[in-house]
């Protein structure tokens, strides 16, 4: 059960949802790499008992636009540039005060 704290005027409620959900996920082990060799890798596509899975569940928008509305955009401008982003969560800077 899902378990959510609800604070009003100095009065603790607590309310029991019976939704849950179990993501399931496995470790892949690469021996090859020296750093991570051993990554947990999570399957939001398993489905539940009731047959739906995390995926089907929360709302997926696009990830991107089609290639056509994106190629028409370059040319409207003399320069263009662009950029690959993988892995880019690693380069984020994070201030000195809020680091452990």
């Amino acid at each position: 059960m899902n378990l959510s704290v609800i604070c009003k005027d100095s009065l603790i409620i607590v309310i029991y949802s019976p939704i849950n959900y179990y993501l399931p996920h496995h470790g892949v082990l690469k021996s090859q790499y020296n750093s991570t060799k051993l990554r947990v890798v999570f399957d939001g596509s398993a489905p539940t008992t009731s047959g739906r899975s995390l995926d089907d569940i929360l709302l997926s928008g696009r990830v991107q636009e089609d290639v056509f509305n994106i190629m028409l955009r370059f040319r409207k401008h003399k320069i263009v540039l662009t950029e690959d982003i993988k892995q880019m969560f690693r380069q984020i800077l994070i201030n000195p005060t809020q680091r452990n």
